[in-house]
C-alpha cells in the first residue's frame, strides 16, 4: 500500500516582537505557499479562558506534540552586557525555553532553530546543530531564501524521518519477537501497540481459522470460500471520535455487509463483516479496526489536562491524524511479507504459516470516510 503524504503541520515559537514585526507572519505566508501549515504559538492559547490565569506549561506540554515540527525564530530582540562590558543582540529567555521544550516533546530533528545573524546563542547552545537540531541563520537581505531553504528542509525531513520510522518500527517488531509474543511496547500513543494486536487478533486469526468455515444468518450452513478468493478490506477511518464505535456498526449495515461468523476460531468465535458472491465462491471482508479508537481515548485524555482552557478540538485533529499515520504504517509493516513470517513463529505448522503469509497478500489499506 502506498501511503499518501499529508500536510506537515508546523508550530513557531517567537517573542513578541517577532509577532508585532511580520517575521512570524512573513514566515508562515512564505510556508504556506509550499503547502505548510503553519500555527504561531498564540493559536495554543486561543481557548483559554483567561490568558492571566492559564496554566501555561500544562497547556504546551499538550499541545506541542500535536504538530509534526517545531520552528523557533530567535531574533536579538534583547540587550545583553557580557563580561567586559560587551553587549550584543541576544534572544528572548522565553524562546530558548520553548526550543528545549519542543525538542523533548518532538524529537531534536523536528525542531528548527532559525536565528538572526549576529545574535548571540547561549553557551548551552553552542553545537546545537549537532545534536539533531537544524540550525539556520537568515538576515534582512536574504530572508525570502531562508524560509525557502525552511520549507525544503520540513519537507525532506518528513521523507526522511517516514524512511526512519518504518526502520525503527522493524527493530521494535523484532524485540517484540525475541522478548515477547503477546506484548507490545506504545511507541506513540497507542498506534502501534493497537495495531500489532490488530494484527495477531483479528487478521492472523481470521486466516488461520477460515478454513474451517462460516456462517451467517443469510448462509446459515457453513460456507468454505476459495483460499485464493478472499480478499480482506481494511478501511481506516480518516477521522475517529467517541461515536466511532457505534459508526462502523452502522457502516456495514448501511452497504450492506453481512454478519459472518467462525465458530471455533481459538479460544473464542470470530465475527466479521463481508460480502459473499456465491457464483465464484468468492469473498470480500471489509473490517474496520475497532481498536484503532484506543487512539482517540489516549489523544482525548492527554488534551483533557486542566490548564484552564476550553478543550481544544484542531488539537485533538492533528493528534489524531498522527496517530493514524502510524497505525497505518505500522499495519502496513506488519503486513510485508518479511516482518509477517517472524511474527507468525508462534503457528508450529510451517505449512499453516505459508497458507497466512499468502493470503496476506490479499490485503489492502485504505483511509475511507465512516459516516453515519
Amino acid at each position: 500500500m502506498k501511503l499518501t503524504k499529508r500536510k506537515q503541520n508546523v508550530i513557531i515559537f517567537s517573542a513578541g516582537e517577532s509577532i508585532r514585526n511580520g517575521t512570524v507572519e512573513y514566515i508562515q505566508n512564505k510556508l504556506g505557499d509550499r503547502g505548510i501549515l503553519c500555527f504561531d504559538w498564540r493559536s495554543l492559547f486561543s481557548r483559554a479562558h483567561n490568558m492571566e490565569q492559564i496554566a501555561l506549561l500544562p497547556a504546551l506540554m499538550k499541545k506541542i506534540p500535536t504538530f509534526d515540527f517545531a520552528l523557533i525564530v530567535a531574533e536579538g530582540v534583547d540587550t545583553v552586557k557580557l563580561r567586559g562590558s560587551e553587549e550584543r543582540s541576544a534572544i528572548r529567555d522565553n524562546v530558548i525555553f520553548e526550543l528545549g521544550l519542543c525538542t523533548m516533546a518532538l524529537g531534536a530533528e523536528r525542531v528548527i532553530l532559525l536565528a538572526e545573524e549576529n545574535v548571540r546563542i547561549p553557551e548551552d547552545l553552542i553545537g546545537v546543530g549537532k545534536m539533531g537540531i537544524e540550525y539556520v541563520t537568515f538576515s534582512s537581505v536574504d530572508r525570502e531564501a531562508t524560509i525557502g531553504k525552511v520549507g525544503e528542509i520540513i519537507d525532506k525531513k518528513a521523507d526522511v524521518l517516514k524512511e526512519r520510522f518504518m526502520r525503527q518500527l522493524s527493530e521494535i517488531i523484532e524485540h517484540i519477537n525475541k522478548n515477547s509474543e503477546q506484548v507490545s511496547p506504545v511507541f506513540v500513543g497507542a498506534a502501534v501497540s493497537s495495531a500489532e494486536a490488530y494484527f495477531i487478533n483479528f487478521i492472523v486469526r481470521l486466516f488461520e481459522n477460515i478454513d474451517k468455515g462460516f456462517s451467517s444468518r443469510e448462509h446459515p450452513e457453513k460456507v468454505y470460500p476459495c483460499p485464493d478468493r478472499i480478499k480482506l478490506c481494511i478501511c481506516l477511518p480518516s477521522a475517529v471520535s467517541m461515536s466511532t464505535r457505534s459508526m462502523i456498526s452502522v457502516y456495514f449495515k448501511k452497504h450492506g455487509y453481512e454478519d459472518f461468523f467462525i465458530g471455533n476460531a481459538g479460544i473464542r468465535g470470530l465475527f466479521f463483516n463481508g460480502r459473499l458472491d456465491e457464483s465464484d465462491s468468492s469473498l470480500l471482508i471489509v473490517d474496520v479496526p475497532t481498536s484503532i479508537t484506543a487512539s482517540y481515548v489516549l489523544v482525548n485524555s492527554v488534551l483533557s489536562i486542566d490548564s484552564d482552557a476550553d478543550y481544544d478540538a484542531s488539537a485533538e485533529e492533528r493528534f489524531v491524524t498522527k496517530e493514524m499515520d502510524i497505525y497505518a504504517f505500522a499495519l502496513n509493516k506488519l503486513l510485508s511479507p518479511e516482518v509477517a513470517r517472524k511474527r507468525l513463529l508462534f503457528i508450529h505448522d510451517s505449512e499453516k504459516i505459508e497458507r497466512i503469509l499468502n493470503q496476506l497478500q490479499n490485503v489492502s489499506i485504505e483511509f475511507m470516510d465512516i459516516t453515519i
